[in-house]
């Protein structure tokens, strides 16, 4: 599948490329211990620039999803599936982006954990996710 990449700078560039070693690093906020994504040069909830990459699990729950059959590209491969994922650190942190599974059936996928797994393409890590093996 073909994806736009994302324009790497300084305020993204941590977050695109952190699939390298592994592990999504996300922007923490060391004034108040609130995460932040997408990436910026102040907290959202307070306003403060002391911002530090740091590690997340990569795991959480889907809260929604949708399964795309338009193909927006020549060589994009459909159907497939994004997912709006709340990760694990702190309610309300969320990331979107495509289900390394596959298409499902409709409303098959709230409430699923899954785990962030990486692609590359060029100098970017995707961050995908698939379904955890475990039910637990």
């Amino acid at each position: 599948m073909t994806d736009a990449l994302p324009r790497l700078g300084a305020i993204n560039r941590p977050f695109w490329q952190s699939g390298e070693t592994g592990v999504i690093q996300m922007q923490l906020c060391t004034a108040c211990g609130r995460w932040r994504h997408p990436p910026g040069v102040r907290c959202a909830d307070c306003g403060s620039r002391d911002l530090q990459w740091s590690p997340v699990t990569g795991r959480g729950t889907v809260v929604s999803h949708t399964v795309n059959h338009q193909p927006w590209a020549p060589d994009t491969i459909v159907p497939y599936t994004l997912v709006l994922v709340e990760l694990d650190e702190q309610v309300g942190l969320r990331l979107t982006s495509r289900l390394v599974d596959g298409p499902m059936p409709d409303g098959a996928l709230i409430g699923s954990r899954v785990s962030v797994v990486f692609e590359r393409r060029e100098d970017v890590w995707l961050p995908l996710f698939q379904i955890e093996d475990d039910a637990a």
